[in-house]
């Protein structure tokens, strides 16, 4: 890597599972920012009235993931480990902050959102922590 360079030179292209679970988390965290944004608005105390909508504090906190999660999904791409790690927890903290919505959720569409969002931030852990065929064959002692 040359001093003058802007970007640091990349080991190699990452894994094509690194690739998808980008490109989902990219589109799930699209999603979850614009429901977020869109509630936003109306402040905390319309949302507790309104009893059909989350709580203040799972709108923000879907606001703060998704804008980390979009950049993750980008360093994820440019195959950077610190991206995984960032990725990793942006998927953690979604899926978690979506869980009650599926058991809770006051309207059949709140809590198929949710779902969909648990089941795709589930997705996006899997395909990060996988291993790719050939790097599973180069270390396994067994041949």
């Amino acid at each position: 890597m040359s001093l003058t360079s802007p970007t640091p030179v990349r080991a190699g292209a990452p894994p094509r599972a690194h690739l998808l679970a980008a490109a989902l988390l990219a589109v799930l965290s699209v999603w979850d920012g614009v429901a977020a944004v869109l509630l936003l608005p109306q402040g905390s105390a319309d949302l507790a009235a309104a009893g059909d909508q989350p709580p203040w504090a799972v709108v923000v906190g879907k606001l703060v993931l998704s804008v980390l999660g979009l950049v993750a999904a980008v360093v994820v791409a440019r195959a950077q480990r610190w991206g995984v790690v960032l990725a990793l927890g942006v998927a953690v903290g979604n899926a978690l902050l979506a869980l009650p919505g599926v058991a809770f959720g006051p309207t059949t569409s709140s809590r198929t959102a949710s779902a969909v969002a648990a089941v795709g931030m589930g997705l996006v852990v899997f395909l990060l922590l996988r291993r790719s065929g050939s790097r599973a064959a180069a270390r396994d002692p067994r041949g």
